[in-house]
């Protein structure tokens, strides 16, 4: 439905257009009496005449020849507009060409030529390019043709693009494939293209394989297509740039540079400190835990009073009987030898154990009574 919408409204700007170039009016905005003129031919670069439809120009790149505004009706004639062996820069513009019976235009061996904002129409085939190079052709209709634009023998670096190609037997032939039928802006519109628009840029998601022309527009070409370049990246500079190298580097430059410099001698010190703790398991070794003086304790008591340091702390707890002996006898001994001692605890040495072995004897008489105890004890206070 979209497609027929646009190519009727294409139908009424091309009616519309034909209307205002026969009335004499041209892009220019300037007014002719008479738009109609016979069919062009122009053989060579001196052809470019006023007889031949040129209303200005001097051939140069910059002022070429102009062929504007011109109505040309071509029943009778094989072409309604031929150029022949030319290297001069000219530009068709503002003109309509039809029912020419071979071409409406053809181009033999031509360079530096611009055809542009013209209607081609009703002719066998609507442009015929043999032996031409380095041509321009721009924002022009071709319908009703039973071919549009032919690419002949030896056509080559042409390029065909912002064209919309309504209702032609075939839109285009470049068997070669040595023209370009896109610029950097869009391609062209061809009314028989069947493919899709999935992201509604305008711009079909294939090509349109009979010339290769990899820009398909879904509908014809408008005036907007070059506005939208300059905006985008007068956009970005403007915005971006100056943001990014004002607000970021120095912010960043200067910690970056400090913190380094602090954690490297911090990286040091934890270094050290893992040393220590290996030296400590080999302080700490198995053969002094194995070394118990409570062995030699157990085996006999003799041998614990030798080593006075090692068996303090065995006597309080194998014998309480024997402690509280000793603290018995030491009031009642008046005796220098426990003064004389430095340590309190080799006062236990003075031997009062030696007394209850020779006492060992005496037991086996003291099962008659009570009464030899006492006697026992008197003698051990004497």
């Amino acid at each position: 439905m979209g497609r027929k919408v646009a190519y009727v409204m294409a139908l009424i700007g091309l009616a519309v257009m034909s209307v205002v170039l026969v009335g004499g009016q041209v892009g220019t905005g300037q007014y002719f009496e008479n738009g109609n003129h016979e069919p062009i031919y122009i053989y060579g670069d001196g052809d470019f005449t006023e007889a031949n439809g040129v209303r200005s120009g001097d051939g140069s790149r910059n002022n070429p020849y102009l062929i504007e505004g011109w109505t040309i009706d071509a029943p009778n004639a094989d072409y309604g507009i031929y150029v022949d062996h030319t290297t001069e820069h000219f530009i068709i513009r503002d003109c309509i060409v039809e029912r020419a019976r071979i071409a409406g235009v053809y181009f033999n061996t031509v360079k530096n030529a611009l055809v542009e904002h013209s209607q081609i129409s009703l002719s066998d085939v609507a442009v015929y390019l043999m032996n031409a190079q380095a041509n321009k052709f721009s924002r022009n209709t071709v319908m009703h043709c039973r071919s549009g634009i032919v690419m002949g023998a030896r056509a080559r670096e042409n390029v065909v693009a912002l064209n919309a190609f309504i209702e032609n037997g075939r839109g285009g032939y470049d068997p070669s494939y040595a023209n370009q039928w896109f610029d950097e802006c869009r391609g062209n519109y061809w009314s028989d293209y069947d493919g899709i628009d999935a992201n509604a840029d305008g711009i079909g998601d294939v090509p349109y394989h009979q010339v290769r022309d990899l820009m398909p527009l879904m509908a014809p070409p408008s005036d907007d297509c070059e506005q939208p370049e300059p905006d985008v990246p007068a956009e970005a500079p403007t915005v971006v740039l100056p943001a990014e190298p004002t607000t970021v580097e120095p912010a960043v430059e200067e910690p970056a540079v400090t913190e380094p410099i602090v954690e490297e001698p911090m990286v040091e010190d934890p270094a050290v400190e893992t040393e220590p703790p290996a030296e400590e398991p080999e302080a700490v070794e198995e053969p002094p835990a194995e070394e118990q003086p409570a062995e030699p304790a157990e085996s006999s008591e003799e041998e614990a009073v030798a080593p006075a340091e090692e068996l303090t702390l065995e006597p309080a707890a194998d014998d309480g009987e024997a402690a509280e002996e000793i603290l018995e006898e030491e009031p009642a001994a008046d005796e220098p030898v426990p003064a004389a001692s430095p340590d309190g605890v080799p006062v236990v040495v003075p031997e009062p154990t030696i007394d209850p072995a020779e006492e060992g004897d005496e037991p086996e008489t003291t099962d008659e009574g009570s009464e030899e105890a006492p006697a026992e004890n008197d003698e051990a206070q004497s």
